[in-house]
């Protein structure tokens, strides 16, 4: 092609990140025979063009310092034109003369003919990358049912729907952003899969600087209630910051819609394009639809979301106790049960201590419950504090409390028992209402699951509650170990 239009180079470049790259060139973009801006501006001008082949164009110095549509000025030094594609329009073949006396028409036609060959040429270059993207978007569009009822990250979703968006709209970029009740705080962004995913343009896009750019782009939307639409950002009245953005982006047109769901904004909806776009009525139609399908998934993933923070919520508040803030012993019941089962699965010791305060009745008769309630939050507070990692502590009922030790023989649980008990021994309780300080006394029993013969969780609570009531009976503050160790029931 290079002798048959008299040239001496001809390469394609494509947009690159955030650079315009020579397809089979590994050298630095920044050291092209062009600065990264003059091929900006011509591919700009090419791109916004309704109807152009090629734009002829002079280089000194690696500026670009004069040109225009082919048919305009035909003197130039270069000549460019965009390879046409099912994808993108973001490659150009960029061809070098000099030709002093312009390109004739003989050239211009043939420059034409050659557009379809060399775009089909770039095209099987990417082909692999291309093909296996184009499942994923497939994939994408066909499981964002699927993909809401498994997903737990808004996220995941949100690239799902902007995936399948930008396929169905057929459109380079998709940005989902969701803001908070009052749209003061961007709470979530994606945008769909594409070529450019993993480049620092679309990490921008996601988590960077545009992120806070379109705060106020949300905030605007949910005033109006109507969409932005610019179908050449250069000339829109945008903020310089937005379209130093969307010029890194190779990005000509955009329209921007408010994600509202029962007349509550949840966010916005960007579609960005690197083909001019003139926004016609039939478009908006097509694009407010998808608009309100998106509005309805995010919603209901929300809702989803929220019932399920619920249940969670609902299942800690039923397994709670609601005084000391540790587990009751519905949630102990269980626990105990979990833990004999996995000690007699790995041949593991497990210890269980119960404990129980001494005098306790008498502290309610002579201070008030008030004050016994805060008695028992401090002895809640000493347990935590004493338990290992692995460790359980819960309130049993009353002013008895469990403690379960896996992995732990008789002698470990003794060692922690007396531990804790020393501990509420040594501390002092000071009541709220400025009544005079006291200290709290506690008994407990020790059992444990030997290594051969394991019990059912009722035995091994009944042997370390029996231990329990010796303590008590011997005089209390103290601690002592169950008669015998827990055997198979």
């Amino acid at each position: 092609m290079r002798e048959a239009i008299g040239a001496e180079e001809a390469y394609v470049i494509c947009a690159g990140d955030p650079y315009f790259t020579r397809i089979g060139d590994d050298n630095d973009p920044r050291q092209y025979e062009i600065k990264q801006r003059g091929y900006w501006v011509v591919w700009r001008q090419l791109a916004a063009a309704e109807s152009a082949t090629a734009a002829a164009f002079t280089v000194v110095d690696r500026i670009v310092t004069e040109g225009g549509l082919l048919g305009e000025t035909n003197t130039c030094t270069h000549v460019a034109c965009i390879l046409p594609g099912d994808e993108s329009n973001s490659e150009m073949l960029v061809v070098r003369g000099p030709w002093p006396d312009g390109l004739g028409e003989d050239m211009t036609n043939f420059l034409e003919a050659a557009r379809p060959v060399f775009a089909y040429l770039v095209a099987a270059v990417l082909d692999t990358e291309r093909q296996a993207r184009h499942q994923i978007q497939l994939s994408a569009l066909a499981g964002i049912a699927r993909a809401f009822s498994e997903a737990h990250e808004v996220s995941n979703v949100l690239q799902s729907v902007a995936t399948a968006m930008a396929k169905a709209a057929a459109i380079d970029w998709v940005t989902i952003t969701l803001v908070n009740e009052d749209c003061t705080e961007v709470i979530d962004r994606a945008t769909n899969l594409n070529r450019f995913s993993n480049t620092e343009t679309a990490d921008l896009n996601v988590r960077g600087e545009s992120g806070e750019m379109v705060l106020p782009v949300a905030q605007a939307l949910g005033r109006r209630r109507r969409p932005y639409l610019y179908p050449d950002v250069a000339e829109s009245d945008m903020s310089d910051a937005l379209k130093a953005y969307h010029e890194r982006g190779h990005i000509i047109s955009v329209a921007t819609f408010g994600l509202v769901f029962q007349d509550k904004l949840l966010g916005s909806v960007s579609f960005a394009s690197s083909v001019k776009r003139e926004w016609g009525a039939a478009e908006i139609g097509f694009l407010s639809d998808l608009v309100s399908q998106a509005a309805t998934t995010i919603k209901g993933l929300r809702l989803y979301q929220e019932l399920e923070e619920a249940s969670r919520i609902q299942h800690f508040l039923a397994r709670t106790d609601p005084l000391t803030g540790i587990p009751n012993r519905r949630y102990i019941e269980e626990v105990l049960r979990a833990e004999c089962a996995r000690a007699q699965r790995y041949s593991e010791p497990v210890s269980v201590v119960m404990a129980d305060l001494d005098y306790f009745k008498l502290v309610n008769d002579t201070y008030g419950h008030d004050a016994g309630d805060e008695a028992l939050k401090h002895v809640a507070g000493i347990a935590r504090e004493s338990c290992r990692e692995s460790d359980f502590v819960g309130r049993w009922g009353g002013d008895e409390f469990m403690f379960i030790l896996p992995v732990t023989p008789l002698d470990g649980g003794m060692a922690f028992a007396e531990r804790f008990r020393s501990s509420l021994s040594d501390s002092i309780f000071v009541p709220r209402d400025g009544r005079d300080p006291w200290k709290i006394g506690l008994s407990a029993g020790v059992a444990e699951a030997s290594v051969a013969l394991y019990p059912k969780a009722d035995s091994l609570f009944q042997l370390a509650d029996a231990a329990l009531y010796r303590a008590k009976e011997s005089g209390r503050n103290r601690v002592l170990a169950a008669a015998i160790r827990a055997a198979a029931a």
